[in-house]
This record gives C-alpha cells, sequence and structure tokens, in this order.
C-alpha cells in the first residue's frame, strides 16, 4: 500500500509520469511500478494514455463529489490538441459553473470561432451549442434561470421554442447549430460516474467551408472523444448512440459535390 501511495503522491507532484520515471522517484524496480500503476489504473486512481499516467477520477471521489473544473483540463486538452492537429478546425472543452460556461480546453483556429475562451464565461450559456448541451442535460426543473437569460439570442423564439430545442438535445446528446455570424457549431457532451454530464466537446468553423461529409467527420471525431474521457472519467458506456446531424443543420450547409 505504501508503495502504490508513493506513486500516486509522485504523480499528483509532477502532472504526470511514465513508468520508469515515476519507479526511480519511488525507489522501485520498473516491473514492480507497472504492475502497481497498471492496478491503480484498473481502479481509476490513475488514467493513462500515450505511456504517461494522470491522476483519475477515483482520487476526488474518494473525498468528495468529483470536480471536473479541477481534474478535467489535464485530460481533456491533449485529446483537444490531437483533434485540432486532424482535423484543423477550432475544437473547445466547456464546462458549466453557475450560470456561465467556461473553457477548460482548446485547439485555436485561423478562422472565426463561436466562443472565445477569454471572454465566454461572462455571455449567456444558450448562445454557444457547447452552453446549450450543458443546461440540455440539467434536469429540466433547472432550465429557468437560463431561459430567463435567452430573450435576443434566437430572434423569434419564445419559451416554447427554447424548451423544444434543449429537449431535443438532451434526447440525442447533439446540438448542431449555425450563428448568425454563420459559424457552424456541433457540441456532445462529457459523462462521468453516475451518468451525469461534466463537460462538452465542440468545434466552430464557417459556414462557408463546411458541407455534410465535413460535419460528420467532425461530429465522428467529438462522438470519439467524448466515448474516450468518458471512459476515463468512470463512465462505462455512454447512454446515446452516435447520433445523426439534424436535416435543419445539414440544409444550411454548402453542397459542395453539387459546386
Amino acid at each position: 500500500m505504501h508503495r502504490a501511495l508513493d506513486l500516486l503522491e509522485v504523480i499528483a507532484r509532477r502532472g504526470e509520469g511514465g513508468v520508469s520515471e515515476s519507479a526511480r522517484e519511488t525507489g522501485l524496480t520498473v516491473p514492480t511500478a507497472h504492475n502497481l500503476m497498471k492496478t491503480l489504473t484498473r481502479r481509476q486512481y490513475l488514467t493513462t494514455r500515450n505511456g504517461r499516467y494522470r491522476l483519475g477520477p477515483a482520487t476526488s471521489l474518494l473525498a468528495s463529489r468529483f470536480a471536473p473544473t479541477l481534474a478535467l483540463p489535464s485530460l481533456v486538452r491533449p485529446m483537444i490538441a490531437s483533434a485540432y492537429r486532424d482535423l484543423g478546425h477550432a475544437m473547445f472543452a466547456f464546462v458549466l459553473v453557475g450560470k456561465g460556461i467556461h473553457c477548460i480546453a482548446y485547439g485555436d483556429s485561423t478562422v472565426p470561432v463561436e466562443a472565445l475562451p477569454d471572454v465566454w464565461g461572462s455571455k449567456p450559456p444558450l448562445e454557444a451549442a457547447a452552453g446549450r448541451v450543458l443546461v440540455a442535460m440539467l434536469p429540466e426543473s433547472e432550465w429557468g434561470p437560463f431561459l430567463d437569460d435567452s430573450a435576443g439570442i434566437e430572434p423569434g423564439w419564445g419559451r416554447e421554442a427554447w424548451i423544444a430545442d434543449l429537449c431535443s438535445i438532451a434526447e440525442t446528446g447533439l446540438c448542431a447549430k449555425c450563428s448568425p455570424e454563420r459559424v457552424a457549431a456541433i457540441s456532445v457532451p462529457v459523462w462521468g460516474p453516475g451518468g451525469d454530464v461534466l463537460a462538452s466537446l465542440s468545434c466552430s468553423l464557417r459556414v462557408e467551408i463546411a458541407d455534410a461529409t465535413v460535419a460528420n467527420r467532425i461530429l465522428d471525431r467529438l462522438w470519439a472523444l467524448s466515448s474516450e474521457l468518458s471512459n476515463d472519467l468512470g463512465c462505462e458506456r455512454l447512454p446515446f448512440l452516435r447520433p445523426s446531424l439534424p436535416a435543419s443543420f445539414l440544409d444550411v450547409l454548402p453542397d459542395k459535390a453539387a459546386s
């Protein structure tokens, strides 16, 4: 037990670590450290990717409810960076804090995006696809304060239209929308233990450079990231299958094949 706790403390101090360096710092042999770290990973006290280990959600659950704003960034940032390199479009991870959404990871883009990470926390969450996902996944009884701040976001929408939109998102786990500035955004939830939604993953790009193929490729990647991250956070299986992009969203996108 002392050896396992030594390894956890080393990883906590460093933020992350490999087997060899962790073994060296704790005075363990590499095989012993590897076996212990594998066990800790199976019990979710550690998570691992590309040979690097980080603290897992079970470390927080020992003392209190898992706090996504503290633990999520170190898990999601390398995933968002990788997706951005592959897709070339702006990628974000958001959490809901009070009545605002806060960006905890993003891959930058050379095109205008729907949400600016340094200021977005001061804007109504329902302006962003990522915010709508986070609100929709709350109990419907908690939507009221967010609906109260929705005036003017979608011209012509009343409370009934907003409730219908949020219900649709809650039923599919997907928000796909285009802003008046012609920015397309696709967002999906990230689940944790007990089926709670801890964060949302989102991608933004100009409508002019999107088509159905591009949009579906983005959704495929977001859903794969959600599945992987949710599993790391203690959700063994997503509550939804990969959803389909709504026709109302695809109809706004240019038909590259036709052009």
